[in-house]
């Protein structure tokens, strides 16, 4: 979600349901990488933000039962939450995307064998595929979840 897009939160739920996908996520900007350095200012408002995200909100209650639509970004959770205050917990504990992925629901593996639990923290490694196996970085990780 960048200031070029904010407006069009409806466009990839439509071409989700046209496709047959399963699911479309909405992401908002995180200025790391080539967004935080190397591209213009992409950041929408925080009122764009609200207006978005409260129409994101519409989609995942018109679409239920037929795509789900979900948000990775952390502060969405306060739309829900004021919107839909009796579901709230449920939703959050199983079908939230925006909480931290450090602690065992995610892992990716980067160019060069690094395990990564967090795509934004770019210095945070858990090992790499050359000296530690993948099965083991999951349950390793997983832990930190619980502790």
């Amino acid at each position: 979600m960048t200031k070029y897009n904010i407006k069009e939160m409806e466009h990839p739920a439509k071409l989700a349901e046209e496709f047959g996908a399963r699911m479309v996520v909405y992401h908002n900007l995180v200025p790391v990488g080539r967004a935080g350095t190397n591209m213009p200012d992409l950041a929408s408002t925080p009122e764009e933000y609200e207006a978005a995200f409260n129409q994101i909100y519409d989609l995942q209650v018109a679409y239920a039962g037929k795509l789900k639509v979900n948000v990775y970004a952390p502060f969405y959770a306060r739309i829900v939450r004021q919107r839909n205050p009796v579901d709230f917990w449920d939703w959050f504990q199983k079908g939230y995307l925006g909480k931290c992925t450090i602690g065992g629901n995610y892992i990716s593996i980067t160019e060069n064998g690094d395990y990564r639990s967090c795509g934004f923290h770019e210095g945070y490694r858990l090992g790499n595929v050359k000296n530690k196996k993948l099965t083991k970085t999951w349950t390793n990780s997983s832990t930190l979840n619980s502790t």
